[in-house]
């Protein structure tokens, strides 16, 4: 180590306050790009920017054209997904439906994307199923400790 580079670092090798090298550095107030762009569009810039964007997109630039499509064409949403659950259902009626799901996205009915959707809400439907079953037990186990209590005294 020489003895400038001791004297611009703490003990941790840390550029001391003002001492990194760059002796300019950044002034003080100086505003990044994105504040920057941010300004010029609340000022009314916005129009004359995406003049600017379009003409480059026009012109073959990839990156503006690329940017214009990503606005002008809308993100496809998830689409409705149906699914004959039974009513009074417990969680092993889920399973089929599970196996119904992994099959259409393997045949291509579903995208993977769906079927993880689809999952995941099975996931929640069977946990909740259990969870009632669970209640419904612990309470029958409550009657029936309650009515041996009262046998036994």
């Amino acid at each position: 180590m020489t003895a400038d580079t001791d004297t611009t670092r703490d003990g941790g090798g840390r550029f001391i306050p003002g001492q990194s090298g760059n002796t300019a550095g950044r002034p003080r107030g100086a505003r990044n790009r994105a504040t920057l762009l941010a300004e010029a569009l609340q000022e009314g810039e916005d129009a004359r920017i995406l003049r600017v964007i379009v003409e480059r997109a026009l012109g073959g630039d990839a990156v503006a054209a690329r940017f214009c499509a990503d606005r002008l064409v809308a993100k496809p949403k998830g689409r409705a997904i149906s699914l004959a659950l039974p009513e009074g259902a417990t969680a092993a009626d889920v399973m089929p439906l599970f196996e119904a799901t992994l099959t259409a996205m393997a045949t291509g009915e579903i995208t993977p994307e769906e079927a993880g959707a689809v999952t995941h809400v099975l996931e929640g439907r069977k946990r909740a199923l259990e969870l009632v079953r669970l209640e419904r037990e612990m309470s029958e186990s409550e009657r029936i400790a309650a009515r041996i209590r009262a046998r036994a005294g």
